[in-house]
């Protein structure tokens, strides 16, 4: 009953989605966006005179980041109301903060609501590709962060993921693992351990959650039930949901411990909205969610001027700047991302602002790398457990610290390796194709690590945990330093 009430309702929902024009989607957005900061103590540090319409908000609200933002949010932590939008916080999102360290974000309970939706629109889209519902007769797993919620001035406190379990309709709540009491289990091998013991037994259908976290999930329950993948323990396991890093290097491994029958499908949420789906499992890009509470605005790299979603174009690399109903406004999200089709809008992420090497004046952004991996994973078919690339600027190459499990193999085509990443990652950067070419700076080098050299650099830098995220380059010696030494 529960499965056909789901495909009633997917079919019903998706006539509505799929009829909406996300330019008059986006305009409609930003009309109410801009209702919710007019009178706001956000809008009066800009404005005197209430916005009227799109013009007065481009023109008097400026795009910001969050050191911007920060003595607003000290202000709703301090107790102070109507700071950014008319509509109460109702959470205090915590993020990781790449680049501001801890970061709060404000949420409101209808920007939860469109977070929630997102969530439930890949359900939706799946059920219609495969035509039914079957998967809602089983359970769910979603690796997340803790559900136990601090309390920051009377608002509620904690990571997205944590937050999410507390709203998650009751449509969906008896099927979904872990429980409470495992979930908020702060110690991330205790925890897995414990979502171990919860889940081998349990008719899982669909898991989720970021690809190197759900990795160890995976390869601890294998080795508890002693079997090769887990389609052995859960046959109607058919879906893993991920999202949060790129998932390419991640690809070949994940299959093989899932079983290669487990469709995988990408998601690119964050604490400040949810902004696009594979709806399809063929599909190399995202459905960018237009009329998911967010207004989107994007910038070409070291570019100031900001365009609105009718003049993107496609094989740009833009910035993407949002504005949502929980209180953020032209925000530098700090995401990469890039068009593969406009109308429908489909984008790549091509990685975050701060993540990349231009040590030697290339700008090699997170997309070039990682899309070199997925190449050389294919090409040397070595399974590759986790990886960081950073510029050595004193011997003027790139260091690609590369774990795997360690053989003969490895020593005798090194230089071939070598050879084959610099071919490729001069295909995508013709700046870095100048260095090499013109030997101004020398030939790649990997340096393989031992497995479980990540997790070790994990644990010693308390980095353990389902919302910690795998940096995969740098523009300096810091993490690769760690591993030299």
């Amino acid at each position: 009953m529960k499965s056909f009430l789901f495909w009633i309702y997917a079919v019903c929902y998706s006539k509505i989605f799929f009829a909406r024009n996300p330019l008059k989607s986006q305009k409609k957005t930003l009309s109410k966006i801009i209702q919710n900061l007019n009178a706001t103590q956000y809008q009066k540090a800009f404005s005197e005179d209430l916005i009227v319409n799109s013009e007065d908000f481009f023109s008097k609200i400026p795009v910001s980041d969050y050191e911007n933002l920060q003595p607003f949010i000290e202000k709703i932590l301090n107790g102070d109301q109507n700071v950014f939008c008319q509509n109460s916080i109702k959470y205090m999102l915590l993020s990781s903060g790449t680049t501001s360290g801890a970061k709060y974000i404000p949420i409101t309970k209808e920007g939860i609501s469109y977070q929630i939706r997102g969530a439930k629109l890949v359900l939706i889209l799946y059920a219609l590709h495969k035509k039914n519902a079957s998967f809602m007769k089983h359970f769910m797993i979603f690796l997340q962060g803790s559900p136990q919620l601090d309390i920051q001035n009377s608002i509620p406190a904690g990571r997205l993921s944590g937050v999410v379990y507390h709203e998650v309709p009751k449509f969906f709540q008896k099927n979904k693992l872990p429980s409470y009491e495992v979930n908020i289990i702060e110690d991330w091998i205790l925890k897995i351990n414990a979502i171990v013991d919860e889940t081998k037994s349990k008719d899982i259908s669909i898991i989720g959650g970021i690809p190197p976290w759900c990795i160890q999930y995976f390869e601890a329950l294998l080795k508890e039930k002693q079997v090769n993948n887990l389609k052995s323990i859960f046959p109607n396991l058919e879906l893993y949901i991920h999202g949060g890093v790129d998932f390419s290097p991640y690809r070949s491994k994940v299959k093989k411990l899932l079983g290669n029958e487990v469709v995988c499908l990408d998601t690119f949420p964050a604490s400040e909205g949810f902004f696009a789906i594979q709806d399809h499992p063929e599909a190399e890009d995202m459905l960018l969610l237009t009329d998911n509470g967010i207004y989107y605005e994007f910038r070409e790299v070291g570019g100031l001027e900001t365009i609105s979603l009718e003049n993107v174009k496609t094989n740009v690399v833009y910035e993407l700047i949002i504005s949502n109903l929980s209180g953020f406004y032209r925000y530098a999200i700090g995401d990469l991302v890039c068009f593969t089709s406009v109308l429908p809008y489909r984008i790549q992420v091509a990685g975050r602002v701060q993540h990349f090497i231009s040590a030697f004046g290339e700008h090699v952004i997170a997309h070039h790398i990682e899309s070199v991996m997925s190449s050389f994973i294919e090409f040397s078919n070595i399974e590759i457990i986790d990886f960081h690339v950073c510029p050595d600027v004193s011997n003027k190459q790139y260091l690609w610290f590369i774990e795997a499990e360690l053989n003969e193999k490895l020593k005798i085509n090194q230089k071939q390796y070598e050879a084959f990443l610099d071919h490729e990652l001069s295909k995508k950067n013709s700046y870095y194709k100048h260095l090499i070419e013109g030997k101004i700076i020398r030939q790649c080098q990997i340096i393989w690590l031992n497995s479980g050299s990540f997790e070790t650099y994990r644990i010693e830098n308390k980095k353990l945990g389902a919302q910690n995220k795998v940096v995969h380059l740098s523009n300096n010696m810091e993490i690769g330093k760690w591993f030299l030494n």
